[in-house]
């Protein structure tokens, strides 16, 4: 669901900027590489993030991206705003590399969580998934807020995918507390009944 607006943003977001704040294409690029960099450092603060969760709660996967996904949203549509609510380039750019650095830190979560939960010997598969998912977003979001795009307004295509992704999302993670504890308990027993056996 999160690359529903990361897949449109990678492919928006340069557009966006030109048109928003009259930037040619040179400088635009560069910002959005600036948004990307913050997301790299967003993503080993994330893992940081996960591990410490983890540590204090069964359910600290779930939480790290509870904490990370109303911030997200939040600066996204700020970033979105930006133009409207008559704020400059600086600000605008601010706010989309705070959005990319906490879409980011939910990345380690994801990929913690599944490691937690599937057993080694669907572990594997479970984890090919996941860059499925992923691509599937990406490949059906660009054209889709195209196509919105073109029947309004860019920002309101961009904000339907951010929307989109963080309401998605957060059905998904409260769906998943119901079963994430139990499911991690019986990953514990099978982890001890096969250091038993060793």
């Amino acid at each position: 669901m999160l690359f529903i607006y990361v897949g449109g943003f990678n492919v928006w977001g340069v557009v966006f900027l030109m048109r928003a704040f009259s930037l040619d294409v040179v400088h635009a690029s560069r910002f959005a590489t600036l948004v990307v960099l913050f997301g790299a450092i967003g993503a080993i603060f994330g893992g940081v993030m996960s591990d410490w969760f983890k540590r204090r709660s069964d359910l600290g996967r779930i939480h790290s991206m509870l904490t990370s996904l109303p911030l997200f949203a939040t600066f996204g549509m700020l970033f979105l705003l930006t133009p409207r609510l008559g704020l400059g380039l600086g600000f605008g750019v601010s706010m989309a590399c705070a959005a990319q650095f906490c879409q980011a830190s939910i990345w380690a979560s994801i990929v913690a969580g599944a490691i937690d939960l599937v057993p080694p010997h669907y572990r594997a598969t479970t984890m090919s998934c996941e860059p499925l998912f992923m691509g599937l977003s990406a490949f059906v979001a660009p054209p889709l807020i195209g196509w919105i795009s073109d029947h309004s307004n860019l920002t309101l295509a961009l904000q339907s995918a951010l929307l989109t992704s963080v309401v998605g999302c957060v059905l998904l993670l409260l769906a998943a507390r119901r079963s994430y504890r139990e499911d991690a308990e019986k990953q514990g027993l099978i982890g001890s009944i096969t250091v038993d056996l060793i």
